[in-house]
């Protein structure tokens, strides 16, 4: 195949892309479940025409899920690279950070796997009220960055029809 612009080869695109989406690049973080998850038939988005009513929906278990991240439990020994000195060392509690996101997972119950992924929302954790004062760190009560709000997904998501024919996942 042609290299794209701005490269010689097709392989060195090729390896600069492997390089990119390695594993070792990302993290892998296991998702919180804090509500109860919803049932839910959703029209199948590429269900044809299919003469079988079972091949033009999908049951689908939607659960609402909270993502944390500590940079000092994730780091395995690096710094992420966003401070002065980028080999680690001169940050503080506050300038490391912990972060939260909250995410819509479904599950298709009936092909069983997880087929969507929708990220919601992320914030720090010290907008939380108490921030990590309960175990003895430096953080203030709560951050006015967020209102004291944290981006945790506490509720169960809603289906609901709001503009005829279209569905809506709600979480609130």
């Amino acid at each position: 195949p042609e290299p794209p612009d701005g490269w010689d080869s097709y392989d060195e695109y090729q390896n600069a892309q492997d390089a990119y989406y390695h594993d070792s690049n990302y993290l892998r973080l296991p998702p919180h479940l804090l509500s109860t998850c919803t049932l839910a038939e959703l029209p199948r988005a590429y269900a044809g025409s299919s003469a079988e009513a079972i091949d033009r929906i999908d049951e689908m278990l939607l659960c609402a899920v909270s993502y944390y991240f500590d940079e000092d439990e994730c780091s395995a020994g690096r710094s992420f690279g966003r401070q002065a000195n980028a080999d680690g060392g001169d940050e503080d509690e506050g300038q490391r950070g912990r972060y939260v996101a909250s995410a819509i997972l479904g599950y298709n119950m009936r092909w069983k796997y997880w087929s969507t992924q929708e990220v919601l929302d992320l914030s720090t954790d010290w907008s939380a009220p108490l921030g990590d004062i309960v175990q003895g760190g430096t953080a203030s009560v709560h951050s006015d960055s967020y209102n004291g709000m944290g981006a945790w997904a506490v509720a169960s998501p809603t289906t609901a029809k709001l503009d005829g024919d279209k569905n809506h996942i709600l979480l609130g």
